[in-house]
């Protein structure tokens, strides 16, 4: 994120927490459409919209909004006044908005870190408008969820780069590391995913490319390269007195889950579509088939190179859909390196495969396997 995002979020936390929401609601209104800032206003809403003073407020001024000038609102301000209602526990006015227009509103609020928030305010909309098809599979995706008790809380690293929680078992001495894909997810929103990996004996570090760069230039927040980006892990581990090292990783965070967890020594490696035909440098190849073939035997024959060269190979599943051609082929070029298990999901036509899994009871047993914890 750029400087000039984080100085926004600040004067925006300046803003509200003067008590100043009219100038706050302003500032969004001009500032924050840029989904970067979004993921860095979470937290300062969640925590200064429990004031009821502040709520209220805000969500009288959004509702003035949205019945004048409906269409000048972007789903970050509609998620303000849905998180506002819900403090406020009042019914907020969803005849001011399309469904379509909400449903981008829960989108947003699924970054939340309050997972009650995200489902009553599912629970809300799903009934109603009862015909609109992606709110009720948004819903149905959310009811697959591990029923909500408190989590273990978030440490955020500088520009939402790295959220970071310690595992609620003093015995723990598993250190996961997860790579998000583009849009800063691993399947699903970081606060979703784990509603499942903090109840595991592990901790837990989230990394994200502000880049999009498949991570090969490592987080400029922990330092200027890929070897800062592992020495960061490293001495996390180090800190923690972690004896075990696992990744995964999603999408374009499938990469640097095998990569980098090839060079960190890790014991178990979950790869959920990893895209291993991304090219080194995306302006050297035009974007056609070929070009994506040999960049994808270029990275193959690397990470056979780190696998046949570790000190430690480790056990690395590779869990795609058997119909997706693109991911299946990423796959497949995976199967001869040391250590991988390919997992095609059958008549499975999904890029991101941790909704299937979880519909079919196959999710938890996986991560179950990631923690050392099952077969």
């Amino acid at each position: 994120m750029a400087r000039e995002d984080t100085s926004r979020i600040a004067l925006f936390s300046q803003l509200i927490r003067a008590r100043k929401p009219e100038r706050a609601l302003g500032f969004a209104l001009r500032s924050l459409r840029d989904k970067s800032v979004a993921s860095m206003l979470r937290p300062v809403i969640e925590s200064d919209l429990r004031n009821q003073e502040l709520a209220e407020s805000l969500f009288g001024i959004i509702e003035i909004v949205l019945t004048t000038r409906p269409h000048a609102l972007g789903p970050i301000i509609r998620g303000l006044y849905l998180l506002a209602s819900d403090t406020l526990k009042r019914t907020p006015n969803l005849a001011l908005s399309s469904s379509l227009a909400w449903a981008q509103a829960l989108q947003w609020l699924h970054g939340s870190s309050d997972f009650s928030v995200v489902l009553r305010t599912s629970t809300l909309l799903v009934n109603n408008f009862p015909d609109d098809k992606s709110l009720q599979n948004l819903h149905a995706f959310l009811l697959l969820l591990p029923s909500s008790t408190a989590m273990p809380e978030f440490h955020t690293l500088p520009e939402a780069t790295a959220f970071f929680s310690r595992a609620p078992y003093p015995d723990a001495d598993t250190l996961f590391i997860g790579y998000c894909g583009h849009g800063g997810a691993i399947g699903m929103p970081v606060n979703l995913l784990h509603q499942w990996i903090g109840r595991l004996p592990m901790h837990a570090l989230y990394l994200r490319d502000p880049t999009s760069n498949f991570f090969r230039t490592g987080i400029h927040t922990l330092g200027p390269d890929y070897g800062s980006m592992l020495d960061f892990v490293r001495c996390l581990k180090e800190r923690l007195g972690a004896k075990h090292l696992v990744t995964l990783g999603s999408s374009m965070g499938g990469f640097p889950a095998i990569c980098a967890g090839i060079e960190l020594a890790c014991s178990r490696i979950l790869c959920f579509n990893g895209i291993a035909n991304h090219k080194e440098n995306m302006i050297d190849l035009p974007r056609v088939a070929s070009s994506w073939s040999a960049a994808r035997h270029y990275w193959v024959e690397r990470m056979d190179s780190q696998l046949r060269s570790a000190t430690v190979t480790p056990e690395i599943r590779c869990v795609f859909g058997d119909s997706h051609a693109s991911d299946a082929n990423d796959a497949q070029a995976l199967q001869y390196l040391p250590g991988v298990k390919l997992m095609p999901l059958a008549n499975c036509n999904e890029h991101r495969v941790s909704k299937v899994l979880m519909a079919r009871g196959e999710f938890e047993p996986q991560l179950a396997w990631l923690a050392g914890m099952g077969n």
